[in-house]
């Protein structure tokens, strides 16, 4: 209830707080004590806004902070002292900031920004007998606090404060996570009298007041000196905003330099330089714009020209009867315009022609053998009567029947016709499965050559082949090898012959990219492997942000020159309306797709820049969050954050384009990792549903056809993948993973050890799946040895986990003395690790499979219990319980862990480990680790 006269009142926890021997630092060096200062109050502000506290006032070094729950304040205090602890750390006695902090929960009165009452004075009155880093909270809060977090206090019994009109219980907090802290404090220990807390308090408040007098002066002199910088700042600003109204942003920029050089942070200055920057780049745009224009225009013309007088020169050669000369210059309008209507109409006109001079030539030889067969026959007819009449003035009259060597040459006409129709009969049924089936055609683009760009460095040649690759695979007459393979090779150096034995080839499309001062130019080239003759070749000039457009045009061109569907492809979006966005974003998604962690890393910081010049850039929001997922796999899985980052960025990549299939891949691999996989599928499905040829999607796909256990699903879309994309280190890394499940473990290891080759990081998860494998295989020697190599330079903790292997390897091959070395190495490095730190839970694990293997099974199941205290309902923990379920022969009960681990989490690593080879021939294994998604 609130009144005019005495405010509102209300219960809340009072946090107080000063810095022990701050006064003293000010008589030293007042300088570099308001350093101090300004430090202390950074830190302190941070945490109390974290815990949701409100700073009420500030005097001197003391802080008072109004909570609304006592909790929060002392999770607070605790914080800030944890905070201030580590930051003294190697600091000089003058640097230190050590705090105390006294915090009561009351009645209080609030009046506008301010509170009042008893619960104020109880809470300053306890911060005043506090120690340095220490914390005091009364009985009240003690109450509030003590079953809700887990802490430990000594209790100073109860004391009489100045002004309060009875004993207070006080109680000093102590840390279990400082040693020098989890003790009470002499002052806590000696019970401190009135009169000493009179004194403390009375310090207290005149050193406040030399702390606030020292701060007001040099604020007053830094505020003094800042505006005098602001107004020779600002004097210079205007000079340079009437050089920018006037178009002279040369000389506006040197006058900004100068605004800097007084002031760095002038707001309007730094706002200019933006304004700046986008009136030179529309001043560029538009030259760039105009020049382009002009030689489109200028280019434009020519090639009107050059088809103009192709055109006239068909003409004139049917004139002449020419035909396949005519034939012959339509064919080069077609090279210079492909879909031009008038050399079409033209070649059908020539055809037409061509057609009825045979027609006309077949008819007069026609009549020309007829006349000539007719005056034949006369001239018999004639011969014959004449002989007639002699025979029948001979004979009497009687006729001549015709002869036997007629007789005989109309059956050899007869012969030869039913010959010739059954020789054409048979070589339709032989020929006719080669028409009617032809072979597949599979083609690949490579790596378009860049004179200013070699190799893995020519992301502008790899782009165009990539944008190209994608749009042919929009067919479905076509098998197109996978950019991530084909891109592998350039165009210029590439053996097509190896490449048609590696890759199936029956075509190659090469080709030249080349940035000039109008734009760009693009050249491309069909080639058939085999003969390596050029089936088709042009070149295409525009700029780059028309790139997609033009390999749309270029797929198009190609799909007809193959003869086949669909020729018209959807026309793609213009991808930003900034070409400097898009160069970055080209060169940023060219780097992350290199199998290698710092090109990963530089091209998360492309693709970055190029949303600073395009926010709304649908692709480079979708390749940064790729390159996170690539970032995250190339560091052993660790940072889970990376995965939220890069979900985040492909949902806003959706928003922006809903059709960008890289979106919903990057989509998918973050449900994937976040184990949830029923929308991993769904978001792979959409990808293959707007690119049909996206490898991605498949080897998701794959991924959960095998968690499902349908290995015939995962093995046709591993097939699919294989063939397609060979060289892309994840599809053998999948292809591994189906072995693994079918138990074919060598065949596994040879997939991991190709997909290393191929550019997998050989991180510490990567190698758990080869090394399981290679011991499935009866390899342990290569497991061992490649452990031995790892050990010297491995972290403690990777220590004992390589350890772990080595051991088990050496056991598993009948090796007892150096396999129990290597496990009682690695029991000595957990236990010194449990050592520093007792909360390490992963270390207590492993800590018990080491003691398993060596046949200590009760200290393995005191470690796996203390684990599991520590972490309750851990995934990891139910596998690791699960594995030594398995060492100590317990299939049952091994089988009933791991499907709780399995219901929990699905975790491959540990469902492959080789300590689960005891149950993985079961019957009920297969069913156990299957996971039905919905």
């Amino acid at each position: 209830m609130a009144h005019d006269d005495t405010g509102s009142r209300k219960l809340a926890a009072i946090m107080f707080t000063d810095i022990k021997g701050f006064s003293k630092k000010m008589g030293e060096d007042e300088v570099a004590a308001m350093q101090v200062l300004r430090t202390h109050d950074t830190m302190m502000k941070a945490v109390v806004e974290k815990h949701g506290g409100v700073v009420i006032k500030s005097i001197g070094d003391s802080f008072m902070v109004d909570f609304t729950s006592a909790v929060n304040a002392v999770k607070c205090a605790v914080e800030a002292q944890e905070n201030f602890w580590d930051y003294n750390k190697e600091k000089s006695e003058f640097e230190r900031i050590e705090i105390r902090v006294g915090v009561h929960l009351g009645d209080v009165i609030t009046m506008g920004n301010d509170v009042y009452g008893d619960g104020v004075n109880i809470a300053a009155r306890i911060e005043a007998i506090t120690e340095p880093s220490r914390i005091c909270i009364s009985e009240d809060v003690y109450k509030q606090v003590r079953n809700k977090m887990q802490i430990k206090v000594y209790r100073m019994g109860s004391i009489e404060l100045k002004n309060i009109a009875y004993p207070v219980e006080v109680y000093e907090l102590l840390f279990e996570s400082i040693p020098e802290l989890s003790q009470p404090s002499e002052g806590a220990r000696s019970r401190l009298s009135q009169t000493k807390a009179e004194t403390i308090s009375k310090q207290e408040e005149e050193e406040a007041k030399a702390v606030e007098v020292a701060r007001k002066k040099a604020d007053d002199e830094k505020k003094k000196e800042e505006d005098e910088k602001l107004r020779q700042g600002n004097e210079i600003y205007q000079r340079a905003e009437q050089h920018f109204k006037a178009g002279e942003i040369v000389e506006a920029e040197e006058a900004l330099k100068e605004v800097f050089r007084i002031s760095p942070m002038h707001y309007s200055a730094q706002m200019m330089v933006l304004q700046i920057e986008e009136e030179r780049s529309r001043r560029e745009d538009e030259e760039r714009r105009r020049r382009v224009k002009e030689e489109k225009k200028r280019k434009e013309e020519e090639r009107q020209a050059k088809i103009q007088a192709c055109l006239e020169s068909a003409m004139q050669f049917v004139e002449e009867d020419r035909f396949a000369e005519a034939l012959a210059a339509v064919k080069d309008v077609y090279r210079i315009d492909p879909k031009n209507t008038e050399a079409k109409q033209l070649e059908e006109q020539i055809q037409q022609a061509e057609q009825a001079k045979l027609e006309l030539e077949r008819l007069q030889a026609l009549e020309a053998e007829q006349q000539a067969q007719e005056l034949e026959q006369r001239q018999r007819r004639e011969a014959e009567e004449t002989l007639a009449r002699a025979k029948a003035e001979a004979m009497g009259g009687r006729s001549a029947l015709p002869t036997e060597t007629e007789k005989t040459n109309w059956k050899l006409y007869v012969g030869i016709a039913a010959g010739v129709v059954v020789a054409a009969v048979a070589a339709i049924v032989l020929l006719a499965p080669k028409f009617l089936f032809p072979p597949p055609t599979t083609l690949a683009v490579l790596r378009f050559d860049n004179t200013q760009l070699q190799g893995k460095d020519n992301y502008s040649g790899a782009a165009v082949a990539t944008l190209l690759g994608e749009a042919l695979g929009r067919s479905t007459e076509l098998t197109v090898i996978a950019p991530t393979t084909a891109t592998r090779n350039d165009s210029r150096n590439s053996d097509l012959s190896e490449l048609a034995n590696t890759l199936g080839l029956t075509y190659a499309v090469l080709g030249t990219f080349q940035n000039t001062d109008l734009g760009i130019t693009v050249g491309a080239r069909l080639v058939d492997v085999q003969s390596k003759e050029t089936v088709w070749e042009t070149k295409v000039d525009g700029s780059l942000l028309e790139l997609p457009q033009i390999a749309n045009r270029l797929a198009e061109t190609i799909l007809t020159q193959l003869q086949v569907g669909p020729v018209n492809l959807p026309v793609p979006q213009r991808p930003s309306p900034s070409d400097t966005a898009y160069n970055y974003y080209l060169r940023g998604i060219h780097l992350v797709q290199q199998q290698n962690l710092p090109s990963v890393e530089q091209g998360i910081a492309y693709l970055q820049i190029a949303l600073r010049y395009d926010s709304t850039f649908a692709h480079a929001l979708a390749g940064f969050g790729k390159g996170l997922l690539e970032q995250f796999k190339r560091t052993g899985e660790r940072d889970r954050n990376l995965v939220n980052r890069a979900f985040e960025l492909g949902r806003e990549a959706v928003g922006f384009n809903s059709n960008l299939p890289l979106a919903y891949d990057v989509l998918a691999e973050a449900y994937w990792f976040n184990k949830r996989f029923a929308n991993a599928r769904e978001m792979a499905t959409k990808s293959l549903s707007l690119q049909p040829a996206g490898t991605e999607p498949y080897r998701m796909l794959a991924r959960i056809a095998m968690v499902e256990g349908n290995f015939e699903s995962a093995a046709g879309n591993i097939a699919r993948i294989t063939k397609v994309d060979p060289d892309h280190p994840t599809t053998h890394f999948i292809a591994g993973l189906l072995h693994h499940y079918r138990k074919e473990y060598q065949a596994a290891a040879g997939e991991y050890d190709q997909a290393g080759k191929l550019g997998m990081e050989d991180s510490l998860l990567s190698m758990k799946f080869k090394f399981n494998a290679l011991i499935g295989a009866d390899m342990e020697e290569r497991v061992y040895s490649a452990c031995e190599r790892y050990l010297n330079a491995a972290d403690p903790k990777t220590k004992v986990v390589l350890y772990y292997w080595i051991g088990r390897a050496y056991q598993l091959e009948g090796k007892l003395d150096p396999s129990l070395h290597a496990l009682d190495g690695g029991i000595a490095v957990a236990d010194s690790l449990l050592g520093a730190d007792p909360n390490d839970y992963l270390s207590h694990t492993y800590l018990a499979l080491l003691q398993s293997r060596r046949g200590n099974f009760d200290a393995a199941q005191k470690q796996m219990d203390r684990a599991e205290s520590l972490a309750p309902g851990s995934p990891d923990v139910m596998y690791m319980r699960a594995r030594m379920s398995a060492l100590q022969q317990n299939k049952t009960t091994t089988l009933d862990l791991l499907a709780k681990a399995v219901a929990a989490e699905y975790n491959l690593a540990h469902i492959f480990d080789v300590d689960l080879l005891s149950v993985a021939g079961e019957d009920g294994f297969a069913s156990t680790v299957a996971r039905k998604i919905q």
